[in-house]
């Protein structure tokens, strides 16, 4: 994914993930709890996440959009990080 931004409000919109992996001793794909972490770097770092997604599986829809606010024109980075929601 790229986009560019400048100083002030960026939104990045996370609509969803397919065939997301099961973790080792999960025996139940359905019992995936999914969720997203979005940083962006640009001299401090923010954090967002989405809200996770109960018993859905490895397939999911989240349709949200998160919102960060920069304070400086400077070069940043941006890391999406999809988490499957781990053990039960």
């Amino acid at each position: 994914m790229y986009f560019s931004c400048f100083a002030g409000d960026v939104e990045t919109q996370i609509i969803g993930a397919a065939g997301l992996p099961c973790p080792e001793g999960l025996k139940d794909i359905q019992k995936l709890d999914p969720y997203v972490k979005v940083e962006l770097r640009s001299g401090e770092t923010e954090k967002r996440e989405t809200r996770r997604k109960k018993n859905v599986g490895a397939n999911v829809i989240w349709n949200e959009t998160l919102a960060f606010h920069r304070v400086s024109d400077n070069l940043a980075f941006v890391r999406y990080h999809p988490n499957n929601g781990g053990l039960k």
